[in-house]
């Protein structure tokens, strides 16, 4: 049931940052991660270019949400700050799916790529907000 379960879960995410046969890379991610994963030799190097990359992204992310923050009426915070909240926990649970129907080398390096696509994508998203604000 689990691996029927993860590998539906696994073809339904094609838009994460996985290397496609052309060696490119989501282009939400760093050119320090690109040029790192494209250096690791093994699994213990990709998973180190993945880490670095999470704290890169997730360092963005609260960058970007404070300034967002900071940036729109003070009636609006409330909105913001409740579906930041509502995305952690909806990131929590699915970090926490996907570690537990992740076995194997390459589905664990998929596990943490997913993570980490999905941290960058909720920078893009707000980065969009706070520019659309036109603030």
């Amino acid at each position: 049931m689990k691996k029927s379960l993860f590998i539906a879960l696994f073809s339904l995410t094609a838009n994460t940052a996985i290397a496609d046969d052309n060696g490119s890379y989501d282009d939400r991610f760093s050119a320090a991660f690109n040029q790192c994963n494209q250096q690791a030799l093994d699994t213990a190097a990709k998973l180190e270019c993945y880490d670095a990359e999470y704290v890169y992204q997730d360092k963005r992310l609260n960058a970007v949400y404070k300034k967002l923050m900071r940036s729109i009426p003070k009636s609006d915070q409330a909105l913001l700050k409740n579906a930041q909240h509502q995305w952690i926990k909806y990131r929590d649970a699915d970090f926490k799916l996907y570690s537990e129907y992740s076995s194997g080398t390459s589905m664990n390096i998929f596990a943490v790529a997913r993570q980490t696509a999905q941290v960058a994508q909720r920078a893009e998203e707000l980065e969009i907000l706070l520019d659309r604000s036109g603030i």
